[in-house]
């Protein structure tokens, strides 16, 4: 049995819609479950381009990027850390998905190796939540209520992510602009706060607003190498935003942010417990006046 026989009998049996293409964009396996995806026989798959299951305009110039990045060999590129491809299937029809793609070498020749999740289910989930009472009215962000949701063992969250980085997050220096200028004006920034947050994170991560000036976020670590790291760089992105001023009235508004991180199950298996751990952390960081604190540097308890 060759090598790509061997991969490819071993890839069928995946329930992920997972292809191989070549450096023309030529598909030289697609298992079953990506031929169900896209409403072709594996067969049919096999005799067309990558850019055949895209829209026309995306795919422009795709051919050339899939070539260049199979002769990088770059390190794998994940699904979480990209935007929605646009897809078209069979029937014509478009639907958003997301694709981790690798570079591997097979019998001396070098191919590009796709996996795909079908994200237009998650966006009308999120677009369902958003239009509900999981929803913060003042921010639009999601609400403890919604959390309540996700910490439920049978949630789309813990059952499809495998590792959670959870941001808690607590407004520094807020206080002052609902004392001096009024709760009218506070509404105003945590509106705008809200709209940084959003920026500052991918479109697929959920955040929350947990009443006042706290929020927490949840960050999709699920294959990410050094998780730590980003975890740091988030809230590091995050600092930075909240730190630029905010305009009401023509007049410059002051304020930062205090954060403290964790990760599920790494730190705390638990996470309802790792919230709180995070919490702590978060309290620890603002008493330093530093922008994170994680959990693993509490004191031991």
């Amino acid at each position: 049995m060759s090598d790509i026989s061997k991969i490819t009998d071993f890839l069928e049996l995946l329930g992920d819609p997972v292809l191989i293409a070549n450096v023309s964009s030529e598909i030289i396996f697609a298992n079953s479950a990506c031929a169900s995806l896209f409403g072709y026989t594996k067969n049919q798959m096999m005799q067309m381009h990558i850019d055949d299951l895209m829209s026309k305009p995306d795919s422009i110039n795709h051919q050339q990027y899939v070539r260049e990045f199979i002769y990088s060999s770059s390190t794998p590129k994940d699904m979480m850390t990209r935007t929605t491809i646009p897809c078209i299937n069979s029937k014509g029809e478009g639907f958003n998905s997301r694709i981790s793609i690798a570079s591997v070498k097979i019998s001396g020749e070098l191919y590009g190796v796709a996996t795909i999740q079908d994200y237009t289910s998650i966006q009308r989930e999120i677009s369902y939540l958003e239009s509900n009472s999981n929803v913060d009215v003042l921010t639009n962000l999601f609400n403890r209520r919604y959390l309540e949701e996700v910490l439920k063992s049978n949630s789309r969250i813990l059952a499809t992510w495998q590792t959670i980085g959870v941001l808690n997050l607590d407004l520094n220096n807020f206080k002052p602009v609902n004392d001096n200028l009024g709760h009218a004006a506070g509404d105003s920034i945590l509106k705008m706060v809200a709209n940084r947050l959003k920026v500052s994170v991918r479109y697929d991560d959920v955040i929350f607003r947990m009443g006042g000036d706290e929020f927490l976020i949840f960050i999709n670590l699920t294959n990410v190498a050094d998780k730590y790291e980003l975890l740091g760089s988030i809230s590091s992105k995050i600092s930075k935003l909240i730190s630029d001023p905010f305009m009401l009235k023509n007049q410059p508004i002051h304020i930062g942010v205090s954060v403290g991180a964790g990760i599920y199950p790494d730190d705390k298996d638990d996470l309802r417990e790792l919230i709180h751990r995070a919490d702590k952390a978060m309290y620890l960081s603002k008493s330093n006046a530093g922008i994170v604190t994680f959990v693993n540097q509490l004191p031991e308890q």
